[in-house]
């Protein structure tokens, strides 16, 4: 089954140069296969298809007095960072990256999810995890974090997200411009959820009952 994928960079929906973004990388490529549970077939088709996404650039992030203090530039903040007025509501203050993941089929029934990194708490932050289905769903996958500690480096290329497909089939993932109707659509539903926040999963829902099939029946 082939998926196709893209990304931007903040709401002005910019990239870097091609040399230095690569393609996702497959989480088992990279993974130490040494250990004996990365033996067992259950763990191994449960990570089957399944992505990394890298940190894009060295980023340095430090709390002090509620304030956040990092090594970018003011107007490289404001593009990369998503800050609301609730952050500090929760037992640890929580942002969003504004690094866009977006990835589109033209197969019906299919889910994404993401996931924290293994180990990545132990850098000082948690990914905010989630699923939903890319096939009647078009929107990016963000990166929402909570930081767990003051003081914090992600270098590039550290692992910050993984992507998952939870299929039987095998999935190959294709770099691709997002078409402009799925652009468009995303237009209309970024509209939707300014005026009426999470109305918009209600509406996929009702899409999605349309395609019949839970997304993890495996029959």
């Amino acid at each position: 089954m082939k998926i196709y994928w893209s990304y931007r960079i903040g709401e002005e929906q910019e990239q870097f140069p091609s040399e230095f973004i690569g393609s996702p990388k497959k989480y088992l490529a990279g993974y130490d296969m040494s250990y004996d549970h990365a033996k067992c077939p259950a763990w191994k088709n449960y990570y089957n298809n399944t992505w990394v996404i890298e940190q894009p650039f060295d980023l340095g992030i430090k709390l002090k007095d509620n304030r956040i203090e990092t090594n970018l530039s003011q107007k490289a903040y404001d593009r990369y960072f998503h800050v609301v007025d609730s952050w500090l509501n929760g037992e640890y203050p929580e942002i969003q990256m504004m690094y866009h993941w977006f990835f589109w089929t033209k197969h019906k029934d299919v889910w994404i999810e993401q996931l924290a990194p293994p180990q990545l708490s132990r850098k000082g932050i948690e990914v905010v995890q989630g699923t939903f289905p890319i096939s009647s769903w078009f929107r990016p996958i963000t990166i929402g974090i909570k930081l767990l500690d003051n003081d914090i480096y992600l270098p590039k290329g550290t692992p910050i997200s993984l992507i998952r497909f939870p299929c039987k089939t095998s999935v190959q993932l294709e770099q691709k411009d997002p078409p402009e109707k799925l652009m468009s659509q995303l237009a209309d539903q970024n509209s939707l959820r300014m005026f009426t926040q999470f109305k918009t999963w209600d509406i996929i829902m009702k899409r999605n009952k349309k395609e019949k099939r839970c997304p993890f029946r495996w029959n």
